[in-house]
């Protein structure tokens, strides 16, 4: 998620100014994720425009000058994209391990198979393994991983060989949940194989067939060899807002699947907007995808919106925008600054795209809040 851009908002005398900055982006894009902030009170905004990184314009008097916010929004931004940026090397690096494996994995003899098949269990189509001496399928999200090929019963060599491979990545995958704890660790491949830490029983698994079809396989950059994201998306088993990042992994020029985590976005905007919660000098900070789609707030009034909208929706479509982008389901927020203030940012980051920070000014006649 290397597109990341960041604002920061500031009201004075009832009407709200806007100031923002931007972290690495796609020249010609919007970027991916949107980071803004509201000051409240006691602060006046810097009016110069932004200049790109090395070449910064002369800065307003110091009475004027946003300097300690733009620090702030840097800082938070950065935190944010360092995070993405360690999350994305984590899964090239299980990528990595498993294509090593599988290539000193030698085919497994008729014996073995027969002992995996008498632990398989097949639904919809989907085959898991009871690996587990007591023979009981785990609990939801037990910590161990699941082994899945998604073939309707039916195997080859390959897949054996597959499943083999799988189990010497298990103290890997284990590592990378611990380390970076917002949600699954997987691995799916072109044969219709996977492995996902934690445990996901077979019931749940099913939602996967097939598997090469799913967003998650999509999404990884084949073309160039590198990370793809999916858009920002509701899990519908409760995780709250999540977003995909896969790693496509090849052997020489056989692509073997991808390497893939599901990134918890409540989790990773609570630490990244923590410094700005309950803030007494009334900053709040907020996350929206590139159309607009409230990713996280840390305001509880607002983030209380988002829930309950996405959930009574059952997907992601709660927006800070004034108008609903054309051909969207968008439900937008009865919050009229976080919307003016979400229009004026992205507008920004259109006509500015080499900017490092942004400046402008966002009018709102009512409070910040309801």
């Amino acid at each position: 998620m290397r597109n990341l851009r960041a604002g920061s908002l500031s009201k004075k005398g009832g009407k709200q100014s806007a100031i923002g900055g931007t972290v690495r982006r796609d020249a010609g894009a919007v970027p991916a994720l949107v980071l803004a902030f509201l000051l409240l009170s006691g602060f006046t905004a810097c009016a110069h425009r932004g200049t790109p990184e090395g070449s910064r314009a002369a800065a307003p008097p110091a009475s004027r000058c946003a300097a300690p916010v733009e620090t702030v929004v840097s800082l938070i931004a950065g935190n944010l994209e360092t995070d993405l940026s360690h999350l994305s090397a984590s899964i090239r690096s299980l990528g990595s391990e498993f294509a090593d494996q599988y290539e000193k994995t030698p085919f497994i003899a008729p014996e073995e198979e027969r002992q995996w098949l008498a632990r398989a269990k097949t639904e919809k189509k989907t085959t898991g393994f009871l690996l587990q001496d007591e023979g009981k399928e785990p609990a939801y999200q037990a910590d161990l991983p699941a082994y899945l090929v998604y073939r309707d019963g039916h195997f080859d060599p390959g897949v054996w060989r597959e499943l083999k491979a799988f189990l010497a990545l298990a103290p890997s995958f284990r590592l990378a949940f611990e380390t970076f704890d917002y949600s699954w660790v997987y691995l799916a491949t072109a044969r219709e194989t996977m492995m996902i830490y934690p445990y996901l029983p077979l019931s749940e698994a099913t939602n996967n067939y097939p598997l090469t079809a799913q967003v998650f396989y999509t999404a990884a950059d084949y073309a160039n060899r590198t990370f793809g994201w999916t858009e920002p998306y509701l899990d519908l088993v409760g995780a709250g807002m999540m977003v995909t990042v896969s790693w496509p992994i090849f052997l020489d020029n056989e692509l073997l699947g991808v390497a893939s985590r599901d990134i918890t976005l409540n989790q990773l905007a609570a630490r990244t907007l923590a410094p700005v919660g309950g803030s007494k000098a009334g900053l709040t900070a907020f996350i929206v995808n590139r159309n607009g789609m409230v990713i996280a707030n840390s305001d509880p009034a607002a983030m209380k919106e988002v829930n309950e909208a996405n959930e009574q929706a059952k997907a992601a479509v709660l927006h800070y925008r004034t108008v609903a982008p054309p051909g969207s389901a968008a439900v937008l927020s009865s919050f009229d600054l976080y919307n003016r203030a979400c229009e004026e940012v992205l507008t920004l980051a259109r006509e500015n795209r080499n900017d490092e920070f942004l400046h402008g000014i966002v009018q709102s006649g009512g409070a910040a809040h309801r």
